[in-house]
């Protein structure tokens, strides 16, 4: 250890060791007191709040000020806690990803958030998050980041990223935001936004009311405004998008209003997922995200770098991060007897949604309108299933050679697993009774990682299965 380089981190740290009782008791202290100042009256129960409530800033001021990081050549060292001391020592060499994210509102208080993960960090979360001013984060970077960048290799185009987007909006997702935001925009605004929106409403309605429904028209407009709110959002924070690749690491920048900056270290990169969306699929796009050691994410531990490409372009990247081609002709793939069974699923569905339509129609004429446009969805969805497993089919595929090669697909998506040799955990197969009646099996690749990623390939022919598997463990052997 040398060339000690002392950093403090930003007092927003004491917000974050505060935030998670800002809901439990912090806010219903401030209720209370505004309450005191309307009516003069002040309970225990707020006396209480108010002492524990000052305790908690207090340790947490405490916490903030014996947080300490000493940055050195060769590693990290943090000491951080007031009745417990920790230290923590952090080889930089084991460090697998470094992200910043340089936020509005951190930007008004001269701070950004870095997060800081090895490969033994817990899923779901940092091994160290924290609070830097943009001196110490530069100081930061300068030392854990010191390999640079490298050349661009991929720079997202506006249409990418709005392909990128519209394949990850969700309406759920859009919906759950504006809610709370028209809640509130009512009562900030009163009557007058509440009546707003229902002449928009009305008026969608009465536009389309000869071609759909009304009440489709109105579940049609909220859904599509919860759409349009989260592909905002996604779009935003994929634009513009660069990656940039270098010898030991691959550096990805994002985002128009919080700037994201993440790096990853190549030797922690355990798979490389190519994800095939419904609308990309029709558009002959796909995403590729990898997954790395220890990446702390609500969602996983994989990371977008390229978030709009052709196919062929994503094979070319995982070749130059990887090392692992894609053969012409898989090892393992689905027997032509299998078809059948792939397609009687969604066949089925699609007979068995007809009757319904016919049958819900002759008893309820007076919603036929409505019944024909959700059992109309219900249907091209389903037919879009049986594409899926008929492509499937037709191209997808296991191999084995320094790495394994899987294409598998979940629901209406596809999915195309590379994993290096040596960071595939575990190859499971199994058989349920429908498979021995084709003679096939399920076969599941684990992928070595705090929150295993395992990705299924189904329809694989039992014997080529066993002599693959036996083959590519004999291989290993030294």
């Amino acid at each position: 250890m040398s060339e000690e380089k002392r950093i403090k981190t930003h007092p927003l740290m004491i917000f974050k060791f505060t935030r998670r009782y800002i809901y439990i008791l912090l806010l219903p202290l401030i209720r209370s007191l505004f309450n005191y100042g309307a009516t003069g009256v002040l309970s225990n129960l707020v006396i209480t709040e108010l002492v524990l409530s000052a305790l908690i800033i207090l340790i947490s001021l405490l916490r903030w000020l014996s947080f300490t990081i000493n940055v050195h050549t060769d590693c990290v060292i943090v000491d951080f806690g007031v009745f417990v001391r920790r230290h923590a020592v952090i080889p930089l060499s084991k460090v697998s990803v470094l992200s910043v994210i340089k936020g509005p509102v951190l930007f008004l208080f001269g701070a950004v958030s870095a997060r800081l993960d090895t490969d033994s960090g817990r899923g779901e979360k940092a091994d160290f998050e924290i609070y830097l001013s943009f001196k110490n984060v530069r100081l930061l970077l300068s030392v854990v980041g010191a390999e640079k960048m490298g050349e661009i290799r991929y720079r997202s185009r506006i249409g990418m990223a709005a392909i990128m987007a519209i394949a990850n909006a969700s309406a759920l997702t859009g919906l759950i935001i504006l809610a709370p935001a028209i809640k509130r925009m009512g009562e900030i605004l009163g009557r007058q936004i509440n009546n707003d929106l229902r002449d928009t409403l009305s008026l969608a309605s009465a536009l389309l009311g000869r071609i759909v429904p009304p009440a489709a028209t109105i579940i049609a407009v909220i859904f599509v405004s919860g759409f349009a709110v989260s592909f905002i959002l996604s779009f935003i924070k994929y634009t513009p998008f660069k990656l940039y690749d270098s010898r030991g690491k691959i550096t990805i920048k994002h985002g128009f209003i919080s700037h994201h900056t993440t790096e990853i270290a190549r030797e922690y990169i355990n798979a490389i997922i190519i994800i095939v969306p419904p609308i990309m699929r029709f558009l002959r796009f796909c995403w590729v995200g990898v997954s790395s050691a220890g990446y702390g994410k609500k969602r996983g531990e994989s990371e977008v770098v390229l978030p709009a490409v052709k196919l062929s372009e994503a094979n070319n990247f995982q070749l130059r991060v990887f090392d692992i081609s894609v053969k012409e002709n898989y090892d393992l793939s689905c027997p032509k007897r299998t078809m059948k069974r792939a397609v009687i699923l969604p066949l089925a569905i699609l007979i068995l949604s007809i009757i319904i339509e016919i049958y819900l129609i002759n008893i309820f004429r007076i919603f036929s309108g409505m019944i024909l446009l959700i059992i109309s969805f219900i249907q091209l969805v389903t037919i879009y299933f049986l594409s899926v497993r008929v492509d499937y089919q037709r191209n997808g595929g296991v191999s084995f050679y320094d790495g394994v090669v899987m294409d598998s697909y979940r629901r209406l998506t596809l999915k195309k697993l590379r994993v290096k040799r040596d960071k595939a955990c575990m190859i499971k197969i199994s058989e349920g009774p429908f498979e021995r009646k084709y003679g096939v099996v399920r076969m599941a690749v684990t992928v070595r990682s705090q929150r295993p990623l395992t990705l299924k390939a189904v329809n694989l022919d039992k014997k080529e299965a066993d002599k693959a598997i036996e083959r590519y463990f004999k291989s290993q052997k030294p």
